[in-house]
């Protein structure tokens, strides 16, 4: 398991298409991003 940043500027959960460039924008403004990919499982 990675260790996760005990301080960041923003926190994307989710981060799905739309959600990475809003990542990849933020960094590059020189912003801590932490954006968590969340696999959902669904099942009947």
């Amino acid at each position: 398991m990675k260790k996760v940043p005990s301080k960041v500027d923003v926190v994307i959960i989710s981060a799905g298409p739309s959600g990475s460039i809003a990542a990849g924008l933020l960094v590059n403004k020189g912003y801590d991003v932490l954006a968590k990919v969340c696999k959902a499982v669904y099942s009947n």
